[in-house]
């Protein structure tokens, strides 16, 4: 059993498991505010959860406080871009768990669902692992699930599905995890590209000689409206480069491919697809 409970992360995943383990851990709870939470006022539902509110600002200020923690520790890491230094996960006191929004061990790394998307995949998917020295989402996975991408998932959509799947994983095994019930299922096999949080698809550039399927992969894979995760996404039409600014993704009857370059927008035809691509300025 342990002494304490610290949960570093931010987003609707990480206010959910906030509820979650305030529901059955009745010990020491911490949170540790580290990134700034677009999503929700998560200081203070934690606050209002019985959690103690560490505030850090650089990664050495985690590191510090993790290094100080005493007694039995499980740490949960949701939607957290903090990489724990290998002085914290040699640490013998401490078990760490972490959110990934794909089905490991594929994908592995940063936005990991974008890259499902991208490279038209017919699912992605989320998984609880166990956090070790053996490589970046590499540890003994908890809990996994497959989800189904269709024609029309954009990247917001799949990691909203990841979200709400991993906050209802996490209560179905926290429990037995809390008890030392849980069973470490699946041993972790490396393989699998791992990404970088540098790194988008096609370096952000849209190819416009791809097939309509992959245009529209491109497109939506980034999409995360209302919010802007990944700007200035740009094609190149007569050694001129346009930045998108929108885009419109239609069925219609089926054609061979054709494109219409007009005033504002370019539209492309192929088979029972019809994608509207809006651009805005153009520089030499």
């Amino acid at each position: 059993m342990y002494d304490k409970v610290i949960l570093i992360g931010y987003g609707k995943i990480a206010l959910e498991n906030i509820k979650t383990i305030n529901k059955y851990f009745k010990k020491k709870k911490i949170f540790i505010s580290f990134e700034k939470d677009r999503f929700s006022l998560i200081d203070k539902i934690a606050k209002k959860s019985n959690f103690s509110i560490i505030k850090t600002k650089q990664k050495q200020d985690n590191e510090r406080f993790l290094s100080s923690i005493t007694g039995k520790v499980l740490i949960v890491s949701s939607n957290n871009n903090y990489l724990f230094p290998k002085k914290i996960l040699n640490k013998k006191n401490m078990d760490i768990i972490n959110f990934h929004n794909s089905y490991l061990p594929y994908y592995r790394g940063r936005n990991a669902q974008i890259w499902a998307i991208y490279n038209m995949e017919k699912f992605g998917g989320y998984t609880w692992h166990y956090i070790s020295n053996s490589g970046l989402d590499a540890g003994p996975i908890i809990y996994r699930k497959k989800i189904r991408i269709f024609q029309n998932t954009t990247g917001i959509e799949l990691t909203k599905r990841c979200m709400n799947g991993g906050s209802r994983a996490f209560e179905f095994f926290f429990k037995n995890i809390l008890n030392s019930q849980n069973k470490k299922i699946l041993p972790f096999k490396k393989f699998g590209k791992l990404y970088y949080s540098s790194e988008v698809p096609n370096n952000g550039m849209l190819n416009l000689k791809w097939s309509i399927k992959k245009i529209s992969a491109f497109l939506r894979c980034m999409d995360f409206k209302p919010l802007n995760f990944f700007p200035n996404q740009y094609f190149y039409s007569k050694k001129k480069k346009y930045y998108i600014s929108n885009y419109k993704i239609l069925t219609t009857k089926p054609s061979k491919k054709k494109k219409f370059f007009l005033n504002n927008k370019i539209i492309i035809k192929e088979g029972i697809r019809k994608i509207f691509i809006y651009h805005g300025k153009k520089n030499n």
